[in-house]
């Protein structure tokens, strides 16, 4: 089976743990009339694959059966029975949508593309090595799938675009906010676009390093030992670095 986006999203989320926060029984938003049906978690967007739990006021779970999650992005509840009291809900919310996240493992497949192209596709949302049907790209060997080495700098990449799109952010706003309807603005100043930019140099090093292992793992010819050549006696008299400064010499503290 081929390489799914839906899995490069669950694992680039496993090292992504101030992504989500877990809350519990905490109130839905709307008005009880006994005729309201719609309901809002006061916290959004929702992680569509953590577990969602609704309870009456006597703290009794509701059937999932007797609701619907109508949207994850802004935390849209419908129950088929309009409640006549007060409901609570634990749930995981996100920092990021899972549009977000999907269009970042969009963009790491082309980071991947770029640092080491083999004419690879995204068909019906995942890597393939045919445009028109869903085939499992062969590295050597191995199937790109099952080789976690290959998986490895499909995910570098994907981390590269996250902070790449976070620091973008950070540079352009300071801050990072959220608002929800019960507990109001929430503001984030860690994203510091400096040391999200220091960050974004450590994975395009991890990115590159890896390209080469990942290469040599398929037997790609043109990725060898790199010997450097010797230095001609111009070379050195031209460009190396002359010791005897004024500090050296003593003219300046």
């Amino acid at each position: 089976m081929a390489y799914s986006l839906s899995t490069a999203i669950s694992e680039l989320k496993r090292g992504m743990f101030w992504n989500e926060r877990t809350l519990t029984r905490e109130p839905l938003e709307g008005l009880v009339d006994g005729s309201n049906k719609v309901f809002y978690l006061a916290y959004f967007p929702v992680s569509s694959s953590g577990t969602l739990a609704v309870y009456n006021a006597s703290g009794a779970v509701i059937s999932s059966g007797s609701y619907t999650v109508e949207s994850y992005e802004t935390g849209v509840v419908s129950f088929t029975t309009a409640p006549s009291e007060g409901y609570t809900a634990s749930y995981t919310t996100q920092s990021l949508t899972d549009t977000e996240l999907t269009n970042t493992v969009k963009n790491g497949f082309d980071k991947m593309e770029a640092e080491y192209n083999r004419n690879w596709y995204i068909t019906s949302d995942s890597i393939s090595s045919s445009s028109s049907s869903v085939v499992d790209p062969v590295t050597g060997s191995y199937t790109f799938s099952t080789s976690r080495l290959q998986v490895k700098l499909y995910l570098l990449c994907c981390e590269y675009e996250l902070i790449k799109a976070r620091a973008k952010y950070a540079a352009a706003y300071h801050v990072k906010y959220r608002e929800s309807r019960t507990g109001g603005v929430q503001i984030d100043r860690t994203q510091s676009a400096d040391q999200l930019m220091a960050l974004l140099e450590i994975v395009q090093k991890d990115i590159e390093d890896t390209v080469i292992v990942c290469a040599n793992q398929s037997g790609d010819t043109p990725w060898g030992t790199y010997i450097p050549g010797g230095r001609s006696d111009v070379y050195h008299d031209m460009f190396d670095y002359w010791s005897d400064g004024k500090q050296d010499r003593g003219e300046i503290p």
